[in-house]
């Protein structure tokens, strides 16, 4: 019938179970909808680069969600280090990089 059901047993009382199959994206199929941030950004977008490049290259930054000079500078340092154009502008090259792959 296509659905779930749900029932509590008692471990005794277990014979075996099931667990439907889900398949995990390939890498190519990961979609990143974050928008095209650069100087002058702000908002939640711009905080969650400055904590992931805390995170991923120690930049210590305040997380002002302001994207301003210091920003910039430290993005064109994470894009130099992964070969990509350091332009300090963060949009889908850049962001894939910076949030794990």
């Amino acid at each position: 019938s296509n659905s779930c059901g749900y029932r509590t047993r008692y471990v005794s009382n277990i014979i075996g179970g099931i667990r439907p199959y889900y398949s995990t994206p390939k890498k190519e199929d990961e979609v990143y909808s974050f928008r095209t941030i650069q100087r002058g950004a702000h908002g939640n977008e711009v905080m969650l680069l400055q904590s992931a490049l805390n995170i991923r290259q120690n930049s210590g930054f305040a997380l002002d969600a302001s994207f301003g000079p210091y920003t910039e500078s430290e993005v064109k340092r994470w894009q130099r280090n992964h070969g990509l154009y350091a332009d300090g502008i963060c949009g889908p090259k850049t962001w894939p990089t910076v949030l794990g792959n």
